[in-house]
């Protein structure tokens, strides 16, 4: 019976590599990451158990990696590789500790109702792009005004 621990871990391994810059070594990293803020730990639904979880299946790896009798047979079940995947998933979703955590720690954005329509939104691009220039000019133009109207009010 194969199981594909192996598999699922270097799947999830090279996907928060390319995700977490900070995570550069793979699991390890983004356990890294979650060690480095452990007030997380207490904000963030899950964290302990994720983290733990990681460092488990770390620690399987290396054994299945480094020692003659471990093999996926043995050493783990198809739960542990669906947990694998789920987290996977959790990441791409960006419902994984490390996002959740960024999540809260950004500014709360008003949400609106209706997505709101600009007069530019319903430009063409090459009316859009001749609008801005005109629109500098504009403000140019009436604050260069409004600055000889007030030298020649004040009589300069």
């Amino acid at each position: 019976m194969t199981v594909g621990f192996m598999s699922s871990y270097k799947r999830l391994d090279r996907l928060c590599r390319d995700l977490y810059p900070e995570a550069r070594n793979g699991i390890s990293g983004y356990i890294e990451d979650m060690q480095r803020h452990p007030a997380n730990a207490h904000r963030v639904p899950g964290w302990r158990e994720d983290c733990d979880r990681l460092k488990h299946y770390r620690w399987i790896r290396n054994q299945i990696a480094h020692e003659v009798d471990a093999d996926e047979e043995n050493m783990c079940s198809c739960g542990d590789v669906e947990w694998l995947d789920h987290f996977y998933q959790r990441i791409l979703n960006r419902t994984d500790p490390l996002a959740l955590a960024f999540r809260m720690s950004c500014p709360v954005k008003r949400k609106e109702t209706a997505p709101s329509v600009s007069a530019e939104d319903t430009m063409p691009d090459s009316e859009v792009k001749n609008s801005r220039p005109a629109g500098c000019a504009v403000l140019l133009i009436a604050v260069l005004a409004v600055m000889v109207t007030t030298a020649v009010w004040l009589g300069c």
